[in-house]
């Protein structure tokens, strides 16, 4: 059992609104970028105000908002007459043409990106551990093919959209990275990722099909303290993927 919650005081009231967040939501940054801001859409759709948790923002939380012109109000306690709930989880035409507008708006304040055309995004130390444990060698491989290595906690949401708005490529380990990529690469880019062999998941996959992107994935190695990816294959991996018309 979880800890329980207690909520003092007086709560607000509400007429209507629309809850611009889930439990994954608040659990992990990928889901964030990808829901919220595709709810607070549905809300502008359905004319309703876009509602969110008051909660600490995730890192990058206050420039996506920002580059992608969305706002939902942080509540902490309240009380509604009605109360919109929507599960948003599947890959229908709405759903799809709201994602389809994230991209549009984020490519629309970066349309001069000078990215060399390959990418590798870093992956951070937070989130959940992926631990790749070559990936000194992986990143020297890439840099050799011409991938430009980023580090996106140490960019702003702007800045790498910048660096992704041209990348035909981007190389990355599964997790919510991968999102940076598919909210700003150019149409028919090639998405890889490197997956852990004990926890494959690739929720990408269904959003590149919404955005008209190429999905690769090559699951690594099984290594002492994590996973090692094999360069040799790692190369071949990316010529199939680049190979995709």
């Amino acid at each position: 059992q979880g800890p329980k919650i207690l909520l003092t005081g007086r709560p607000e009231e509400r007429a209507v609104g629309l809850l611009a967040a889930t439990q994954i939501t608040e659990l992990f940054f990928g889901d964030w970028l990808v829901e919220m801001p595709g709810l607070c859409l549905l809300a502008e759709d359905m004319q309703l105000p876009a509602i969110t948790f008051a909660k600490k923002n995730w890192m990058h939380e206050s420039g996506y908002r920002a580059l992608l012109d969305i706002s939902a109000e942080p509540i902490r306690h309240a009380r509604f007459e009605t109360l919109w709930v929507v599960d948003d989880r599947g890959t229908n035409d709405g759903r799809e043409a709201r994602f389809c507008e994230l991209r549009r708006r984020i490519r629309g304040k970066v349309a001069d990106g000078t990215a060399s055309g390959r990418v590798y995004l870093a992956r951070g130390n937070s989130g959940q551990a992926r631990h790749m444990v070559n990936v000194g060698a992986v990143e020297a491989h890439l840099e050799k093919l011409g991938f430009d290595t980023v580090h996106p906690e140490q960019e702003t949401p702007e800045a790498l959209a910048r660096k992704l708005a041209t990348a035909r490529t981007v190389v990355t380990v599964e997790g919510s990275a991968q999102v940076h990529a598919l909210l700003a690469m150019p149409e028919r880019g090639r998405l890889v990722v490197l997956q852990p062999p004990d926890r494959f998941t690739a929720p990408g996959k269904d959003m590149a099909d919404m955005a008209g992107l190429s999905y690769a994935f090559m699951v690594g190695d099984v290594a002492e303290g994590g996973f090692s990816i094999d360069l040799d294959r790692l190369s071949r991996t990316i010529a199939l993927a680049e190979e995709t018309p």
